[in-house]
Order: structure tokens, then C-alpha cells, then sequence
């Protein structure tokens, strides 16, 4: 494992901290708007997740005196807009039979094995706060974000709150890379827990759980392991190519019926294989 030194990033807060400061509209790029957003839970501690897209084609405007235009601001064509929740909203209803709210978590071990379930907290917290992404017939090369509602049920960049923001790009690079030196799940976790025990504790990456890393070495393990999305038929590809590079091969039929059927399925398997040497 390397001996990186984690050096603590200050961002400056564009858009919030206190509940007020959501009203304040932003106008950006249209090219700029979806990496704003994902860069949030780093610099706000906010994470907001797309909803729906309302596209409308432009309308004309209806006829207004100069006394009416003087009044009020002239309405905007909207070209499209686009709405994203909070993170932290119900998305859907509890289970009757379960008013805990709480979720299961699978527990994993040194080797990524899953071993059993326990309950954790559940980030639903029936938060209102919403974002609405605006693209104006008057000015199509950048869009108007506005915030509908103030986050209610949690606070943002809070110690609780924290532990529900997504990984950075970052922490998921250096799970990647101690993985791939064949380190352990649980070696991983415990030496980047230490690694990043420098960082603001209002951070998410400080909070390196062993889900965190089992996901990406889920992910690692079968881009490098699987052959084919069906788990047998990798199997079989992988006997097949250790066939070919001279390995000795077995796969156990059933002759119980008039047919001969290879047991490599997942109701019923048998097979092996052994390298060259072993038949020395």
C-alpha cells in the first residue's frame, strides 16, 4: 500500500449555507449545469437526484398593454426544464409492517464474501428540498437554477447528515488502486479509514465503510473474472480456454434420462480441471 499523504481541498461554498441563501437563483452555461450539480455533495454537502424533464415547445406570448408591461417583468419562454429531488426524499411508501424505516446492510468478509444482514438508518428523511434547472427562449446557452423548496427533516454538511453523500471520483480511484494490488476488503477499508482520518469529520470520504469498498471490488472482480453476464456459460468459457492452454478439463453428465446432459447449470454442477504440472 502507498504512504499518500490525503491533503485537504478547500472549496468555496457558491450557493448556500444558510436557508435563505436558496432562494438566490444562479445562472450558468447550459454545458456547465450537470457538473455543477454533481459536484455538490462536495461543496455543499447537498446530493440531488434528476426527477424529470418537462419539455415544452416555445409559445408565444399573449398581447399585453405598456401599462401591464410596466408592471410586471415580461414572462420568458421556457424552453425546457428539468427537476431534481433531494436525496434525502421519501421516494416511497414504508412497508406497513415495518415502521422503523430502517434498511438492511450485508456484512462482508476479509474476501468480499457476504455473511449476514443487519439494520441500518435509512437516509429517507421526507425532505421537500427540490432544484429546478431552467433554459429560457432569451437566453439558450445557459439555464437559471432555482431552489423550490428549504431541506427540511436533515441538515446539510451535519455529522448525521454526512454519512449519506456519495464517494468521491477520488476515494473511488484509491479503492480501485489498493484493490488491484490484491489486498483485501477489509485491509482496504481499515488502511484508507487511516489515510483519510485528516479530513473534516463534515466530509464524506472520511467515512470509509466496507460496502464502500466490497462495491468496487464487486464490480473489479467480475470485469476481470466474468467471460459472459450468465454465470455458467462464463464458467464454460473459462473451461474451454483452460482447455486450450493445455489444462485438463472434466464436466460430470447426467445419463439418468435418454440424453446426455453436461451438470453446469445452477441446478446441478460438476466440474473441474487441473494445470500440466499437476499430472507429473
Amino acid at each position: 500500500m502507498s504512504n499518500q499523504q490525503v491533503e485537504t481541498e478547500v472549496v468555496e461554498n457558491p450557493i448556500l449555507f444558510d436557508a435563505t441563501a436558496q432562494r438566490v437563483d444562479t445562472t450558468l452555461p447550459v454545458v456547465e449545469y450537470p457538473s455543477f450539480i454533481k459536484r455538490q455533495p462536495q461543496e455543499t454537502g447537498e446530493c440531488w437526484v434528476y426527477k424529470t424533464t418537462n419539455k415544452k415547445k416555445p409559445v408565444r406570448e399573449t398581447q399585453e398593454s405598456e401599462n401591464q408591461l410596466h408592471k410586471r417583468q415580461r414572462k420568458q419562454t421556457v424552453v425546457w426544464t428539468r427537476y431534481y429531488r433531494c436525496h434525502r426524499a421519501t421516494i416511497r411508501e414504508q412497508n406497513d409492517n415495518n415502521n422503523s424505516g430502517d434498511e438492511e446492510e450485508e456484512l462482508y468478509d476479509d474476501d468480499g464474501i457476504k455473511t449476514r444482514p443487519v439494520q441500518k438508518k435509512t437516509k429517507q428523511a421526507k425532505c421537500l428540498a427540490s432544484l429546478k434547472v431552467t433554459c429560457y427562449m432569451d437566453d439558450i446557452n445557459n439555464v437559471v437554477i432555482s431552489y423550490l423548496h428549504e431541506h427540511s427533516g436533515h441538515t446539510p454538511r451535519s455529522i448525521e447528515d454526512v454519512q449519506f453523500l456519495p464517494k468521491s471520483d477520488k476515494l473511488n480511484e484509491r479503492i480501485l488502486e489498493e484493490l488491484c494490488k490484491g489486498y483485501n476488503v477489509r485491509s482496504v477499508r481499515e488502511y484508507l479509514q487511516h489515510e483519510y482520518d485528516s479530513l473534516p469529520i463534515t466530509n464524506r470520504d472520511l467515512y470509509v465503510n466496507t460496502v464502500d469498498v466490497y462495491n468496487i471490488f464487486y464490480k473489479y472482480r467480475e470485469e476481470r473474472c466474468a467471460k459472459d453476464t450468465v454465470d455458467f456459460a462464463s464458467v464454460k468459457k473459462w473451461l474451454d480456454k483452460f482447455q486450450d492452454e493445455g489444462y485438463h478439463v472434466w464436466v460430470d453428465q447426467d445419463t439418468s434420462d435418454d440424453t446426455v446432459t453436461e451438470l453446469l447449470s445452477e441446478d446441478q454442477f460438476s466440474f473441474g480441471f487441473s494445470a500440466p504440472w499437476q499430472k507429473e
